[in-house]
């Protein structure tokens, strides 16, 4: 008898991934190729499609599987999919709901602490055999001295305040869904809306999802409501941020720094020219999901949801369904 996984295709499964594929997805077609049209008529009668973020989602891919039921997408963020093909061709849409919050806090604070303390600006220095090691030009800045602002209180923007509350620092938040139980942390309140939240941030970090209501959601007009030297940090989805406002907020010095994990049009991000040269930007290949905890976590929530699709769990599926 085939394992009934046989009907689920796992697509662009890197070499490094493929012992974490084998060891929750046994029985599934496991493919090295990115998804593509040419890889759908292979396995044209698939029925559950499991994508990563980089995956080209295409209608067109998607028309050649013949009952194609769900595709469960290898991340968090969803706004990859065709969402509105898929509804009207009643194809599920299911994501892997808080697998990486834990590792996208810590890169998010990472890129927190190195900007305050001019960790870029300080190696740039230091590399640097005629710059003489002036110190006098890199003032640091203590955490506690400054305002956080983290827009988004989701699981990981939550996870955010959660840790800089720890450290003592000051934290404001804004989310169009308030999470109560974060008043209860020291040093954290919510400001009275978005623009409250930029005038008071020294450091705004993102953690809302991408779609029609946030794309370029951060752009020049948001960007000069901060204070002067403010520092943005951007882990959520690249197209969030208007890549030319915060280029030339660095140039103007309304930004003191910029650190991203995600860039509009990730793997080939065509705005890296932008910051060529500039050594207050800190820029990461969508990394913060990257390390063997977490991508163990991804495969074995794929195999969950897999599963539950197989043996019609719905109260799991309710879990993870997006679309």
């Amino acid at each position: 008898m085939s394992d009934p996984r046989d009907d689920a295709l796992l697509t662009s499964v890197p070499e490094q991934e493929r012992s974490f594929a084998r060891d929750h997805l046994d029985g599934a077609r496991i493919e090295r190729r990115e998804l593509s049209p040419e890889l759908a008529r292979e396995h044209a009668e698939v029925s559950i499609l499991s994508p990563m973020i980089h995956d080209p989602v295409t209608v067109e891919t998607l028309e050649i599987f013949e009952d194609l039921d769900a595709i469960v997408t290898r991340s968090d963020g969803y706004d990859h999919l065709p969402s509105e093909w898929m509804r009207s061709n009643d194809v599920q849409g299911f994501h892997l709901d808080d697998y990486a919050t834990e590792s996208v806090a810590h890169h998010a604070m990472t890129f927190i602490l190195a900007s305050l303390r001019r960790v870029p600006e300080g190696m740039a220095m230091t590399l640097d055999e005629d710059a003489g090691w002036d110190r006098s030009t890199l003032m640091n800045r203590h955490l506690q001295d400054a305002t956080i602002g983290v827009l988004g209180t989701g699981k990981i923007g939550s996870r955010v305040v959660e840790i800089l509350s720890t450290f003592g620092a000051r934290v404001r938040g804004h989310d169009i869904d308030p999470d109560s139980s974060l008043e209860q942390r020291p040093g954290f309140a919510y400001a009275d809306g978005l623009e409250d939240l930029l005038r008071d941030s020294d450091v705004l970090t993102v953690h809302v999802p991408l779609d029609e209501t946030t794309e370029e959601l951060i752009g020049e007009r948001e960007l000069n409501k901060l204070p002067e030297g403010a520092v943005l940090v951007n882990t959520a989805r690249g197209g969030i941020v208007d890549q030319q406002a915060v280029a030339d907020a660095l140039g103007e010095e309304q930004l003191a720094g910029y650190a991203a994990d995600v860039l509009p049009g990730e793997p080939d991000p065509p705005d890296l020219e932008l910051f060529s040269g500039h050594d207050r930007v800190m820029l990461t290949p969508h990394l913060a999901a990257y390390d063997e905890r977490t991508t163990n976590a991804r495969y074995e929530y794929t195999a969950r949801v897999v599963d539950a699709l197989l043996g019609d769990d719905e109260k799991t599926l309710r879990r993870f369904r997006v679309i």
